[in-house]
């Protein structure tokens, strides 16, 4: 998705949709605003290169999971810091999690000013988080069809957070000669 100039990509509103295997990536303002009560499901998306990568407010209480957050100027922001976000198991680009300099840990929140992954306002619950980015949206499939008579067959590869594929041939194949992939454009 992306939206127009100083428009999110997606703006729900008094809505509770299940958003899952979106990327949502390079706007200059947020990627996801979430306004009047909208308290979406966020999971197994990307969410990057973003002004704020989720603008949330006007009670609104959403849920991300299993997502990547990351590259965003600020991951989320939530106008109403006293009613919690729930971002746990997403990765923020970096093992050590968001960075989040504001100590509000007397009021039940959290603080991690050693997060070395994009900012994160008060009023987030990400904790626990993930320290490595996940696979969302891998597949493959035989280029040929499912049906072949070839021995030698090529495979279609496709990941949305992969930047590269280890395949292993079995050990219990037996007169098959097994071959590095090549790469095409």
């Amino acid at each position: 998705f992306s939206g127009a100039s100083n428009k999110p990509a997606l703006d729900v509103r008094k809505s509770s949709p299940l958003i899952t295997g979106v990327e949502v990536s390079d706007n200059s303002s947020a990627g996801l605003r979430l306004t009047d009560g909208a308290s979406p499901v966020i999971r197994d998306s990307v969410i990057s290169g973003n002004t704020l990568g989720l603008e949330i407010g006007a009670a609104s209480h959403p849920s991300v999971q299993n997502s990547v957050l990351s590259g965003n100027n600020t991951n989320i922001l939530n106008h109403e810091p006293a009613n919690t976000i729930s971002a746990t198991n997403n990765w923020w680009g970096h093992p050590t999690g968001p960075n989040d300099p504001s100590d509000d840990r007397s009021t039940g929140g959290l603080y991690n000013p050693g997060g070395l992954g994009s900012l994160v306002s008060d009023g987030v619950n990400y904790s626990p988080w993930s320290n490595v980015i996940p696979i969302l949206g891998a597949s493959f499939n035989i280029a040929e069809g499912a049906l072949t008579g070839s021995q030698n067959i090529n495979l279609n590869l496709a990941c949305s957070t992969c930047t590269e594929f280890r395949a292993s041939e079995s050990p219990n194949f037996t007169g098959a000669s097994f071959q590095p992939f090549n790469t095409s454009p």
